[in-house]
């Protein structure tokens, strides 16, 4: 299943998966990353899985890194120890601390 949170942006749900959610960033500036990291963590909110994987494919560099950008984002929703993001690179996985318990349901 695939999501929309805007243009050069898509959450691919792949229950079973690991991680099960994928947000895909393409070519977007980090002003415009960070308002849809900020959506997908309303998103996170709501499914609350127990990780989940951020691609950056061809996004402008930003001042910072990718893994504090999504950080940043991510603060503006969840709240302090909601939640890890570890990364580098173009790829960073966010683990949350409390996710729903259908996610590892047999």
């Amino acid at each position: 299943m695939m999501a929309k949170l805007g243009d050069g942006a898509e959450v691919v749900l792949t229950p079973g998966a690991t991680p099960p959610v994928e947000l895909r960033l393409r070519g977007l500036t980090p002003e415009r990353a960070r308002a849809v990291l900020e959506g997908f963590a309303e998103l996170l909110l709501t499914l609350r899985p127990p990780r989940a994987k951020v691609r950056f494919i061809h996004c402008e560099a930003a001042t910072t890194s990718r893994v504090i950008l999504l950080r940043g984002a991510l603060r503006q929703r969840l709240a302090e120890g909601a939640f890890t993001a570890v990364g580098s690179g173009d790829e960073v996985e966010v683990r949350l601390t409390a996710p729903d318990a259908r996610w590892t349901e047999a």
